[in-house]
């Protein structure tokens, strides 16, 4: 009973952390960052690798906000791409978006992927500016030597199972063999067509690949089918032997060469032969393994469905109740962060200052939160700074005054709205 009380602790503790905020060392008001999920990945293996932005304003985000590396010896598999949502980091709300490349190293030794790109629209007639994610450095590891001879470079967890349509035909039928490739960790869109160990008594009229289908609820899984059509030549018990294939595990970190039960088929000749073996079910050597089957503890089923209720209720709650503490918490830091930004404003071109002052003031605005407030209020900085961004030539002092004046107005309006 203790063990089902654990799993019901974590089962409760797992939900309520789905309603946690993300929590991570950002700063500023955007920030890019690369990840991949294995640092330290064999040649030929599948991994991730991830961009993920953060946004405290969307409107400067483009339809296509990043620039990606061009990923020298690697090959591509399939990218996904999240669309940003907003999420509570440090007690602020962002909004981030996520890619994640699929890809393999085709070398060994150290790489480096370069930093990724994130670009950010300032005007529709003023310069695009960026800020980059940092490199992310890779070791890949060679495979271990004197491979098995069917091994064709396939790397990751894999099994296989197969089947014939009928174990009972006439010389002469055709038979179609069908051979079912299932892949974790692995590119399926790699490998080659595993080989059909058969007799002299057998033949191959043709072999087929089926495009990878990857499972919707995990997509480091993958499915591939292989498909032959076979026609048997003598009457008597034929054996079909199996496939030929094998594989490098990179959890096990060994070669793994898989074998299948042989099918044994009942073919009848002209003269009505007609043999009933005793047939052998096919088995892989190595299947996925499943997760253990969850139990309710037998005496307290009944309390399931009011566990659930109460933990759903609850998890809207947190997380109502979340978001109200970042808008007030926005609210509340509202000046620090728009003073902090116009601080800024000194690392800036001068052409493009009144398009970030324009820039500050909105995002103000929206962190204050205020129905009231009204820009016109900020007007004298704006038309200041239409002033500066024309001019041929801002000094230091001017931009000194500037940026002091729109700082002890923003000071100002916050204070009078009892900031």
């Amino acid at each position: 009973m203790r063990g089902d009380t654990m799993r019901w602790l974590i089962l409760i503790l797992t939900y309520i952390g789905l309603f946690a905020g993300v929590q991570g060392q950002i700063t500023g008001d955007y920030w890019l960052e690369a990840t991949v999920d294995n640092e330290r990945p064999y040649v030929g293996q599948t991994i991730s690798y991830t961009v993920r932005y953060y946004a405290y304003n969307l409107d400067r985000i483009p339809d296509e906000p990043i620039i990606f590396p061009e990923f020298e010896h690697f090959w591509i598999g399939n990218v996904y791409e999240y669309p940003p949502e907003a999420r509570i980091i440090e007690n602020v709300q962002y909004y981030t978006g996520e890619i994640r490349f699929e890809i393999v190293p085709l070398v060994t030794d150290a790489i480096t992927i370069p930093p990724s790109e994130l670009l950010l629209i300032e005007a529709a007639y003023a310069p695009v500016t960026s800020y980059t994610s940092n490199a992310v450095g890779l070791d890949v590891r060679p495979l271990p030597d004197l491979p098995p001879e069917r091994f064709t470079g396939a790397v990751g967890q894999y099994s296989v199972m197969f089947e014939l349509d009928t174990l009972d035909a006439t010389v002469g039928d055709n038979l179609t063999l069908k051979a079912d490739v299932v892949s974790r960790m692995g590119d399926l869109t790699r490998v080659i067509l595993p080989d059909l160990i058969l007799g002299d008594e057998w033949h191959v009229t043709q072999g087929a690949v089926y495009p990878v289908v990857q499972s919707i609820f995990d997509p480091a899984l993958q499915i591939r089918q292989f498909e032959w059509l076979l026609i048997p030549l003598e009457a008597g018990l034929l054996t079909v032997e199996g496939l030929g294939f094998s594989y490098f595990d990179p959890v096990e970190a060994e070669y793994v060469e898989l074998q299948q039960n042989p099918l044994q088929v009942n073919v009848r000749g002209q003269g009505g032969l007609d043999l009933q073996p005793q047939l052998a079910d096919q088995l892989a050597l190595k299947t996925i393994a499943k997760p253990d089957q969850f139990s309710y503890p037998h005496g307290a089923i009944w309390i399931v469905p009011f566990l659930i209720v109460c933990l759903i209720a609850g998890g809207k709650q947190y997380r109502a109740d979340r978001d109200q503490r970042a808008i007030t918490i926005r609210k509340r830091e509202a000046l620090a962060r728009a003073l902090e930004r116009v601080d800024d404003l000194r690392h800036h071109p001068d052409e493009q200052l009144n398009q970030r002052t324009r820039s500050i003031i909105n995002l103000y605005l929206r962190d204050r939160a205020d129905p009231t407030l009204k820009d016109h209020l900020l007007n004298p900085v704006i038309t200041t700074a239409d002033d500066l961004a024309y001019k041929p030539v801002v000094s230091a002092d001017e931009r000194q005054v500037f940026i002091a004046r729109f700082q002890a107005l923003l000071r100002q309006i916050d204070e009078s709205r009892g900031g």
